[in-house]
């Protein structure tokens, strides 16, 4: 039987396909921004991709959906997925 937490290549949760999409919902609306946020983890500055939406009132929630990279390369960090795996989802 698969480990349930394990993926298979090329394989993208659900969850991700759907934050992805609402991604780009905000950002045909305007409401996507940069967010200059604290992780909890380390205290650490970051910046992160949110989905920002107006409050009634005044003010905004926001939706975290990724945190930008501050290696200088990231591409050091990561292999791109196998050729026969490469598709857009």
């Amino acid at each position: 039987m698969p480990d349930k937490n394990v993926l298979e290549p090329g394989t993208i949760p659900e969850g991700h396909r759907s934050n992805f999409h609402q991604m780009l919902k905000a950002a045909s609306n305007g409401h996507l921004g940069l967010v200059q946020c604290t992780r909890k983890s380390d205290g650490k500055s970051v910046t992160v991709i949110c989905i920002i939406t107006p409050v009634e009132g005044g003010g905004a929630d926001f939706v975290p959906l990724a945190e930008l990279f501050s290696e200088k390369t990231p591409f050091d960090q990561w292999e791109p997925p196998p050729e026969s795996l490469s598709s857009v989802n």
